[in-house]
Parts: structure tokens; sequence; C-alpha cells
């Protein structure tokens, strides 16, 4: 006697007699979880897009350079930011900067 178990992943096959089972992978689950979830899908342009613009009031803002370096340097919906400005790690990262506002570094933006 045989049961199936079918899921969106796929299906398994439990033999009872021989308490043997076979699992068989939907070959479709991936491509579609890929195309609904994956880099360049809507989902990943929304939070590349949202944390963008949230971030904007934690990067040190003296000209404004070190926000344009984020938006210049990341490819929306490839789910990496990068921020392209030579400076951008001692004054954003490290949250060195000599005029630096209160709440002004990445710090704080990944602790909330």
């Amino acid at each position: 006697m045989a049961k199936e178990i079918v899921t969106p992943r796929g299906k398994i096959f439990i033999n009872t007699n021989t308490m043997k089972a076979e699992l068989k992978w939907n070959p479709e689950f991936a491509n579609r979880k890929n195309r609904e979830y994956g880099l360049g899908s809507p989902l990943q342009k929304f939070i590349d897009n949202e944390y963008l613009r949230t971030v904007q009031p934690y990067v040190p803002l003296r000209t404004g350079m070190l926000v344009q370096s984020a938006t210049l340097g990341t490819n929306i919906g490839e789910g990496l930011i990068r921020w392209i400005a030579p400076y951008a790690r001692r004054q954003f990262i490290e949250g060195r900067s000599p005029r630096r506002k209160r709440n002004r570094s990445i710090k704080r933006f990944t602790m909330a």
C-alpha cells in the first residue's frame, strides 16, 4: 500500500509495506518562487526602494552626495545596496564624521 503526500514543492511517495519514502521535486517550484521573490522581482524592487528611502534620515548629511552615491550605485531589484562614495565607510558605517548629527549613522538604522 502506498501513500502520496502532495505539496507545492513536490510529492512524497510512502510505501507502507517496505517503509520507504521517495521524494519527487516539482521542477517548476523553484522557477515560480524565483519569479515571485527572487532578484529582479517586484518584491525585491520594492524592498530596495524602501531601504533607500527609509535609510536617508540616518545617513550623515553634509552635501547629500552620500545619499546620492547609494542611489547611483544601486541597481534596483538586484538585492545589493552599493555606496560608491570613497568616504562612505568612514562616514556611514563607522559613524565617524566631524559634524555628524545625532542618529545619523547606519548603526542607528540597523538597530531600529
